[in-house]
């Protein structure tokens, strides 16, 4: 948003009217937040101007005069863009509604100093001003300030001192005070049942806020950790928060809380995973703590158990009144016992009590998800979310969908964070395909800066994934114009490794000299491992020999890029003669998918193990190839396959692997003719034989195989 300049409080009375009609317009087009109400300011902007050409010198600080229709609301909506100049009158003068609509537009649109500087005008005396100057040091990150502003109305009774007193639970997980936030939210939701049901909503929210932050998650993704996620920031952007906050009531549609002494169980559908959890709407006067909840666990036909003395005797002193409305009965339960100093979760039928601890749960994330669809935490919940889901392995379907109303749903970084973690997903899951597609959608998004650079390095792994490096290498090269430190080290790294499978001994040479990798791990173990490798290929020694052994031990067989690593780092072994190396290294390569180096690898292990006589592995690995890659390197198992089949007295199945070749390369032609014309002269088709022996293909033996041999 353009900052308002510091000369535009003193102009002409004509320089004035048309910059606040400049200003508004920019709010209007750039932001498009509070439109209904913008667009009566830009109403009450147009009447303004109207007066001034009208009317020539007339006051245009009089806040009575209208030149617009009398259904509009804003004739004082100049308040809004120039924090009132120093003509503006004084406050007395002006309507308070008009003046509250005015700060809450300010609000929304993040102009915390400007709507600092109206609410201050109005002293002490008034919630709404109070409550909404609270707001805006918020979003100043004044939380002291906040707090104590706050806290002149949180004493009081109504919707105001409950929305002030979740102020102040906000300002203390701001301040790291995370005891007093929670015994705050507790307090408002176990009285929510006749105010506004954002107060439930938001109750919620810092819930799922409170165990969100005891998970410290960081917030950067690791290029070097493809299952490093990416997460949401801890709180919602205060502007939204505000717009959210100060919009219309939305009161509660309860006919009545009255002559509900037991409570009432409604039981509602929580998705995901098939759950099914009870919301309550309860009146209960004053009692201790204890006989709430065992009153509610009695009325689900849960048991109640408390593990400690001390939580009990706490659940005894401790007394309050339940008043909610439509409330998931676990938040019920949770709040009584933090308002109690306690801690409780559910273990099956049962609430078990015990001493207050770091309980995190996904059913917070589930239950604030669920009800709270409204709130602007709501995406970075489905974020959560479907992150948990994903690292347990767990709900796929719902993986899927979330991530996909996450990234449809907004255009807030929690998308960009959402394509990131599907596309990750999906490479993990071996759906190459799928995971580049999302990662495109994240390079379209955004022009620069951080989220390109992350694309690109991810996009460059699926093309080397695919074995296509080429397109790898252009991703990582664009990737270290963006000049974003941690990730253009990264892809660096990437490039010397393409020159490692591509045996550019003097490009590797050339890019060390050029560049110099980070000094922390793994990078400093990979700078060890290219010295020695390149000093091996020039002049193999023993020594030389060992320190590259050493180097690819440290880096668990080049782990880092998966399964293209470790094929190379198994190539390396064999080359070091030392086979049992490169099956190990082999055998704890992850395979996910037709990738071309888990291929590779299975050919590499079968030839190796044809060679040494193991032949039931050998053919194991064998027809694993031919399954599910038969026109690639299932046509060099099938070769292998045929000679096995031909020392092992297997004449028919010798023919029809041979026959499998007869459109493959002309290489293995020639290695599957020798094969198929020694199986026919074991049969007695001597022409047949004479055929392939001397380098054709038997013109009219594919009949006679169909006739005389057992179908293949």
């Amino acid at each position: 948003m353009t900052n308002i300049p510091a000369d535009a409080l003193s102009p002409s009375r004509s320089e004035l009217s048309k910059w606040r009609l400049s200003h508004a317009v920019a709010i209007m087009f750039t932001l498009g937040l509070g439109l209904g109400i913008l667009t009566k300011l830009a109403a009450g902007f147009v009447g303004h101007l109207e007066q001034i050409n009208i009317a020539g010198e007339s006051s245009v600080d009089d806040p009575l005069q209208k030149t617009h229709p009398p259904e509009h609301k804003h004739e004082n909506s100049r308040l809004i863009l120039s924090g009132l100049d120093s003509a503006s009158s004084s406050p007395d003068t002006l309507a308070p509604a008009r003046d509250l609509e005015s700060i809450d537009v300010l609000l929304a649109l993040g102009e915390y100093e400007y709507a600092l500087r109206e609410c201050e005008k109005y002293g002490n005396t008034n919630k709404e001003h109070l409550w909404r100057k609270g707001l805006a040091l918020e979003g100043l990150e004044r939380w002291e300030d906040a707090l104590l502003t706050y806290g002149q109305i949180a004493q009081d009774a109504g919707e105001r001192s409950d929305h002030a007193r979740l102020g102040q639970a906000r300002c203390f997980l701001a301040l790291g005070k995370d005891r007093d936030a929670q015994r705050l939210r507790a307090e408002v939701l176990l009285q929510s049942g006749d105010s506004d049901q954002r107060l439930v909503q938001e109750c919620l929210i810092l819930h799922a806020q409170e165990v969100y932050r005891r998970e410290n998650r960081s917030l950067s993704p690791d290029p070097l950790n493809a299952r490093q996620l990416a997460w949401p920031a801890t709180r919602p952007r205060h502007e939204q928060l505000c717009e959210w906050l100060l919009r219309g009531n939305s009161r509660n549609n309860s006919p009545s809380l009255l002559g509900l002494p037991e409570g009432v169980i409604q039981w509602l559908w929580i998705e995901g995973e098939g759950r099914v959890e009870p919301a309550v709407t309860i009146q209960w006067p004053r009692a201790t703590v204890a006989e709430h909840l065992y009153r509610l666990c009695a009325a689900l036909g849960w048991e109640l158990r408390v593990e400690d003395a001390a939580s009990q005797q706490r659940l005894f002193v401790a007394q309050t009144a339940v008043k909610v409305v439509g409330v998931p009965v676990e938040e019920v339960l949770e709040a009584l016992c933090t308002f109690a100093d306690t801690a409780g979760e559910r273990q099956g039928w049962s609430w078990v009590i015990g001493p207050r601890g770091s309980r995190a749960s996904v059913d917070v994330y589930r239950r604030a998800w669920h009800w709270c669809a409204e709130h602007p935490w709501s995406p970075s919940i489905q974020l959560i979310l479907a992150n948990h889901w994903q690292q347990h392995h767990t709900a796929e379907d719902w993986v899927r969908r979330l991530y996909r109303q996450v990234s449809e749903s907004t255009n807030s970084v929690e998308r960009l964070a959402a394509l990131y973690n599907w596309g990750l997903w999906e490479r993990q899951q071996g759906r190459l395909a799928a995971a580049g597609a999302r990662l495109y959608d994240l390079l379209d998004s955004v022009p620069e800066g951080p989220w390109v650079a992350r694309a690109h390095w991810w996009l460059g792994r699926i093309a080397l994934d695919s074995g296509d490096l080429t397109n790898a290498e252009r991703h990582w090269q664009a990737l270290i114009t963006h000049q974003v430190a941690e990730w253009s080290a990264a892809a660096r790294l990437g490039l010397l490794f393409l020159a490692l499978l591509r045996e550019q001994d003097a490009h590797i040479h050339q890019m060390l000299n050029q560049w110099r990798l980070p000094s922390q791990a793994p990078y400093a173990a990979w700078s060890d491992l290219l010295e020695a490798w390149v000093h091996y290929r020039h002049h193999p020694t023993p020594s030389r020999a060992e320190a590259v052994a050493r180097a690819l031990q440290r880096l668990d067989n080049c782990s880092l890029f998966d399964a293209a690593g470790h094929y190379w780092a198994g190539q390396v072994w064999y080359q070091l003669n030392n086979p049992e190396q490169m099956i190990r290294c082999y055998q704890q390569a992850e395979a996910t998918g037709r990738n071309p180096w888990t291929l590779q690898m299975l050919n590499a292990l079968a030839s190796y193990y044809h060679q040494v006589g193991l032949v039931s592995q050998a053919r194991s690995h064998d027809w694993t190839l031919l399954a599910v890659d038969p026109k690639g390197w299932g046509q060099w198992a099938a070769i292998r396959l045929a000679a096995s089949s031909l020392e092992h007295g297997e004449v028919h199945l010798c023919v029809d692997l041979a026959w499998r070749l007869r459109h493959a390369p002309e290489q293995l032609q020639r290695e599957a003719l020798p094969l198929l014309g020694a199986a026919y002269e074991r049969l007695g088709r001597f022409r047949w034989a004479a055929e392939c022996f001397a380098g054709r293909w038997p013109d009219e033996a594919q009949a006679h195989v169909h006739a005389d041999l057992p179908a293949r």
